[in-house]
């Protein structure tokens, strides 16, 4: 992703360009690395969740896998409903982390990215994902992201670039330079930020 400018925020502002971005090219032994980590960590969570289901770092951890193979779906193999079953797999795996433990902030990021995007889409499409199950809320994504971005461990960073690329799109640019601002002293060697804040 990084590779083919993937995880630049002109990726997500303004006309919605991944839609229309060709597919990341992968070779196939990195395709089958890729599927064969993803699957392990999903047998581990599975077992781990087996033993004990209300054991928050493996629910969180399944959650993580697949958003990442919703990731890879729609990057990758641009298989939309796949990717869409992942993410909504995602979700209902993090409610759950959420449920047991609400302080677990790191959970919520998938949550409000979610229900920015789906509160984001014209009216007619959030109808017909309401239809089919998908509900999202524009602000409460915004403010979710935000308190991930604030309060998270290991998701602070993913959060604050979301939102940062995010008041970009919506043409907030004070706050969006606020967030990097803050980021890149937790990051200095992150030269996507730098780029972000030029």
């Amino acid at each position: 992703m990084f590779r083919s400018g993937a995880l630049e925020s002109d990726l997500v502002t303004g006309s919605n360009s991944f839609l229309k971005r060709p597919k990341l090219v992968l070779s196939q032994s990195d395709q089958e690395q890729f599927s064969k980590a993803i699957e392990r960590a999903m047998e581990l969570s599975k077992a781990r969740i087996e033993k004990n289901p209300k054991d928050t770092a493996a629910l969180y951890a399944l959650g993580v896998s697949h958003g990442m193979k919703a990731n890879y779906d729609s990057m990758v193999r641009k298989a939309w409903l796949d990717a869409l079953h992942n993410v909504q797999a995602a979700r209902k795996l993090h409610n759950q982390v959420t449920e047991i433990d609400p302080n677990f902030v790191d959970a919520r990021l998938i949550q409000g990215l979610h229900d920015y995007i789906i509160g984001s889409l014209p009216f007619g499409w959030r109808m017909l994902g309401g239809i089919a199950g998908f509900h999202g809320d524009r602000a409460r994504g915004l403010r979710t992201l935000k308190l991930v971005s604030e309060q998270g461990s290991v998701n602070r960073i993913d959060a604050g670039m979301l939102l940062s690329a995010i008041y970009r799109r919506e043409k907030q640019q004070t706050e969006a330079i606020a967030i990097l601002n803050r980021l890149i002293p937790i990051a200095p060697r992150n030269f996507l930020l730098r780029l972000e804040l030029a």
